[in-house]
C-alpha cells in the first residue's frame, strides 16, 4: 500500500512539475521519477521526525494510533486518487484540466483525514493542546509547504 501511495502522489507531484513548466500531453519519466524521490524523501522524514517527537515528548502510544490512522487514510485517498488518475489517463483528457483536479481532491482528503483524527482524539489534545498545535504546525502544515516549494524550484 505504501509502493501505491508513492506511485499516486508522485504521478500527481509530476503532473504538477510539468504542468508549471509547460503544456503537457503526458508525463516525463524522468520527472516521474525525481517526484517519486521527492515523495519518498519526504515520506521517511515525515515519519522519522514523527517517531522522533513522540520519543521526545514520551508520547509513543498516542502518536502510534494517530499515525495508523492517517497511514489508513493516505492509503484510501491513493487508491482512489490513482482510479481516477488512471481513468482520466485513458480517456485522453488533458493533463492542464485534471490536475486542479487531483490536487483539490488531495487537500480535501488530507483535511477530511486531519478532522476525523482531531475528532476521535479530541479528549487527549485538549490535555495537550499546546503539543497538539506544535505537532501540527511541524509536521503536518510545513512539510507539505517545504515539498511544494522543492518541487517548483
Amino acid at each position: 500500500m505504501l509502493v501505491i501511495q508513492i506511485i499516486t502522489f508522485g504521478l500527481i507531484l509530476a503532473a504538477l512539475i510539468m504542468i508549471e513548466r509547460s503544456s503537457i500531453e503526458s508525463i516525463d519519466y524522468e520527472v516521474f521519477l525525481s517526484a517519486i524521490l521527492m515523495v519518498s524523501i519526504y515520506l521517511i522524514l515525515r515519519y522519522s521526525l514523527d517517531w522522533a517527537v513522540g520519543y521526545i515528548f514520551n508520547c509513543q502510544k498516542i502518536l502510534s494510533v494517530y499515525r495508523y490512522q492517517r497511514l489508513s487514510f493516505h492509503h484510501l485517498i491513493s487508491l482512489v486518487l490513482l482510479f481516477l488518475f488512471t481513468a482520466a489517463y485513458f480517456s485522453r483528457t488533458s493533463f492542464e484540466m485534471i490536475t486542479p483536479v487531483f490536487l483539490t481532491g488531495v487537500i480535501f482528503g488530507l483535511l477530511v483525514t486531519l478532522f476525523y483524527s482531531v475528532r476521535r482524539n479530541s479528549t487527549t489534545l485538549i490535555t495537550n493542546f499546546f503539543y497538539f498545535i506544535l505537532y501540527i504546525c511541524a509536521l503536518e502544515i510545513a512539510p507539505y509547504a517545504l515539498l511544494y516549494q522543492a518541487a517548483m524550484a
